[in-house]
């Protein structure tokens, strides 16, 4: 293959890597849509139906605050430990 990628064309060194603000905005949106098509959840169930880590979620979840976007609901209780926000 002689050191490209078979669909673009591209050598694999010119690929521009993701910038910690587009991947914030990108992991913000998954979130959001994620939200908006399932409904209320927890922070945890968020970052199993998304597939993102959980200092990811928190800290996207919180942008989504911040602008407005989103409003925690409250806490689920379980049998130990902390209630899930």
């Amino acid at each position: 293959m002689s050191g490209k990628f078979p669909y673009s064309g591209e050598a694999a060194s010119e690929f521009a890597t993701g910038t910690p603000s587009l991947l914030r905005a990108i992991n913000e949106r998954s979130l959001l849509e994620l939200i908006r098509r399932d409904g209320a959840m927890s922070r945890a169930e968020a970052a199993r139906r998304s597939g993102l880590s959980k200092p990811t979620v928190s800290q996207a979840l919180s942008g989504l605050e911040d602008a407005g976007l989103i409003h925690q609901s409250g806490r689920a209780q379980g049998p130990k430990g902390p209630g899930a926000v």
